[in-house]
């Protein structure tokens, strides 16, 4: 009599088969999550900078919309504090309005304007000298902001330039006249301010993603005429 009972066991092939199997998914499973995972985290990345650089594009267009020209007033009391201080009345001459594409410093825009940003140091109210500045080496667009004090003399100091976007691979400003959109402006020889100011941005993320952002500033006051044409008339 037999008294070995029959067992069933696996075969080695079938236990090779079995984790070849399992290995299959567990790859698959592990692709798919890992391709999850990158495409989440490139989504956020450029989300992060559509959300930077519209962020500060507004501010820019703000900023613009709100750009000061001094009144003959004003262009009277900047000339008799100059006097006061002995000084030519031409070196207290502002920049009211200046842009220049091939600045060598990087200062792309320098403006006055009633529309200041809060700062630990300074309140938002009052008058405002405003400097756009970009660092190409770094692909940084730099930001300065001074109070207004109707001279030259706040911006001789050494300047604070604040980080606004980082990632920027160019800035391009146009000025429209009324006729045509112009790359540069001075308020020194147009004598007012710009109609509108169109602002373009483009950033490229750490994955290589570009990213693109325009907008057009409207600017309220540009029938007001500069110091330079209130002191002439």
């Amino acid at each position: 009599m037999n008294t070995t009972s029959d067992k069933k066991a696996f075969t080695l092939v079938e236990i090779l088969v079995a984790m070849a199997i399992i290995l299959t998914v567990i790859s698959m499973v592990y692709g798919s999550y890992f391709a999850t995972s990158r495409s989440t985290h490139t989504y956020k990345a450029k989300l992060s900078l559509l959300q930077d650089g519209r962020s500060a594009l507004d501010q820019m267009a703000r900023q613009i919309r709100c750009a000061y020209v001094s009144r003959i007033s004003d262009s009277s009391n900047s000339q008799t504090t100059a006097s006061q201080q002995g000084k030519d009345v031409s070196e207290s001459a502002i920049d009211y309005f200046k842009s220049s594409p091939l600045n060598p410093d990087g200062e792309i825009l320098r403006f006055v304007t009633t529309r200041g940003i809060f700062t630990e140091q300074q309140t938002a109210d009052g008058l405002f000298v405003v400097t756009y500045k970009f660092d190409k080496t770094k692909n940084v667009l730099l930001l300065n902001q001074e109070k207004f004090i109707g001279t030259t003399e706040s911006l001789n100091r050494s300047r604070y330039w604040q980080p606004l976007l980082k990632n920027v691979e160019s800035v391009e400003l146009e000025f429209f006249d009324g006729q045509k959109w112009l790359q540069k402006w001075d308020l020194e020889d147009s004598e007012i301010l710009p109609y509108a100011a169109k602002i373009q941005i483009s950033c490229v993320d750490k994955n290589y993603q570009k990213c693109s952002y325009t907008t057009t500033a409207y600017i309220s006051c540009n029938n007001a005429k500069s110091t330079k044409s209130d002191s002439v008339h």
